[in-house]
């Protein structure tokens, strides 16, 4: 069985990722994470750009719309939330 790879390594996480999603046109990419925050990658660059407060509880899944303008996220048992965010 062929592998793939390794072409890009993001650090800079502080805890675990419960979800990824890249943008359509592939320039960002957004994780969310086990301490209620959604992170914004910049992929070319490796670098964030932005980290999005705004649930109380962890999130755990999110999506960017077609066009990329807009980011949903949702938390979990904590606080049932879906927050839709506008791109920056």
């Amino acid at each position: 069985m062929e592998t793939g790879s390794r072409i890009h390594t993001f650090t800079g996480h502080w805890g675990r990722v419960n979800a990824l999603a890249f943008s359509p046109d592939g320039t960002t990419m957004a994780s969310a994470h086990f301490e209620n925050t959604v992170v914004l990658w910049d992929v070319g660059q490796r670098t964030i750009v932005d980290i999005l407060k705004g649930h109380r509880g962890r999130v755990l899944t999110l999506a960017f719309s077609p066009d990329g303008h807009k980011l949903a996220t949702a938390s979990g048992k904590e606080e049932n939330k879906i927050i839709i965010w506008q791109k920056l």
